[in-house]
């Protein structure tokens, strides 16, 4: 019986990757905010429409990663999409809200698969503890008194004979 695998669906070398394209996402649209919102009107129009582009687009971009990683986003699909609503409000688009949704999505993967981890060792725990009982119970002491029991096959002529007859086939080979 083989130990159950760890399974860590987002390592640290890809939170990370995750976190740094979150924060380039973030980055370009606070620089796009400031760089139109000192336009009015028209500027702050272009500022909003980028923001949405821009946050339409890393939801997209992260869904997609997170699916290529086997991450349900299910269940953490309605505080990913609360905290990227706030992009679509004019002045809290500067904040960085795609790197905070990558940020909580890494942490609850990370805790279900402590939690997975876990289950599968107190699974695997518990299966090697059955198998050692079941190795250790009066049924199998008893089956192997019954098989000591049998007779011999010691006085078996046939059985004789094909010991005789193969080990001199052993001897002619060697």
């Amino acid at each position: 019986m083989q130990p159950p695998e760890i399974r860590t669906r987002i390592s640290f070398i890809t939170g990370a990757f995750m976190l740094s394209v979150a924060l380039g996402y973030d980055g370009f649209q606070i620089f796009q905010g400031l760089l139109f919102g000192v336009i009015p009107i028209v500027g702050w129009t272009a500022a909003w429409l980028m923001s949405v582009i821009i946050a339409i687009g890393s939801f997209m971009h992260f869904f997609i990663w997170n699916k290529l990683l086997d991450v349900s986003m299910f269940e953490k699909m309605f505080v990913v999409i609360g905290l990227r609503l706030v992009e679509f409000l004019p002045l809290a688009g500067a904040l960085p809200m795609i790197t905070v949704s990558v940020f909580y999505t890494i942490m609850v993967v990370a805790w279900e698969d402590r939690k997975y981890n876990k289950k599968q060792q107190a699974e695997f725990q518990q299966a090697v503890a059955r198998s050692r009982a079941l190795i250790n119970s009066s049924e199998v002491n008893a089956f192997n008194e019954e098989v000591r029991r049998l007779p011999s096959n010691e006085n078996d002529p046939y059985l004789r004979d094909y010991q005789r007859r193969r080990g001199q086939k052993e001897l002619e080979f060697a």
